[in-house]
């Protein structure tokens, strides 16, 4: 399954009245899934079932997590002939172990390039083989990698580098919220400002200042919602579960835009 069913699942009003005893496995990809939706699920179906891979189209599966390693939140260890590294993005240097940076590969299932297009095959594989995944990722000191974000989705806040994955998953932990989506709303000091967009649960009763006020508590000072927040019916997504940010940075923009005349 993908994120956007397991949300589904956990804010189902009637959850309880289905027997899912039956269910023994869960696998989860296709987007990040945080540790706090993670551990939900696994608490609503009782059975520690749920296990999250990780790959892509251009190489393949990289992970699988097995029932037996309990890594809420992370997508398992390398399966076997496959190399990672974490580059910081900025300076090109390798980082160490719990460091956030972007995910290269390497191994026998990584592609061996775009047909008729050795530009983009250069700025995606090097010359030693390894392939930027383009994925905000860590590695734990037992080798279990955690995917954090897209690096392209990145909230530049004062030159702090916030991942709106991270953010989601805190908001999904909210009693009052049944799905959420975080971006980037620009600001000509800071560059950027969290700004994130929240699907009340049905019914619930809660402020903007209430969802502001809860992240403030669980986050550094500059991952805090300065930007604000906002309430929707739904989060637009693509079939695979992907959030379609476009959209949501589009409609901020036009709001914007109209607040200025």
């Amino acid at each position: 399954m993908v994120p956007p069913v397991a949300i589904a699942i956990v804010n189902h009003p009637n959850l309880s009245s289905f027997d899912l005893s039956s269910v023994r496995l869960m696998h989860v990809g296709a987007a990040p899934m945080g540790k706090e939706l993670e551990m939900k699920l696994n608490q609503l179906l009782g059975n520690n079932c749920v296990v999250q891979g990780y790959g892509m189209t251009e190489n393949m599966s990289l992970t699988l997590r097995s029932r037996r390693e309990s890594r809420p939140g992370s997508c398992g260890r390398l399966l076997p002939n496959t190399q990672c590294k974490i580059i910081d993005p900025v300076s090109g240097k390798s980082l160490g172990v719990d460091r956030t940076g972007e995910l290269y590969v390497r191994g026998p299932q990584v592609m061996l390039g775009y047909i008729k297009d050795p530009e983009a095959t250069a700025l995606t594989i090097d010359g030693d083989g390894w392939m930027r995944t383009g994925d905000l990722a860590r590695i734990d000191s037992e080798g279990f990698l955690t995917i954090v974000d897209r690096l392209k989705e990145l909230i530049k806040y004062k030159g702090e580098q916030v991942p709106p994955a991270m953010l989601e998953d805190l908001l999904l932990s909210h009693p009052a919220v049944s799905d959420a989506c975080v971006i980037g709303k620009p600001d000509p000091i800071a560059g950027e400002l969290p700004f994130a967009y929240v699907v009340p649960v049905k019914g619930a009763k809660v402020s903007a200042q209430d969802i502001k006020d809860f992240v403030a508590k669980n986050v550094p000072s500059y991952m805090q919602l300065r930007g604000g927040v906002q309430f929707r019916e739904s989060i637009p997504r693509n079939p695979s579960g992907k959030i379609l940010r476009r959209l949501l940075r589009d409609e901020l923009t036009q709001q914007l835009s109209k607040a200025r005349l």
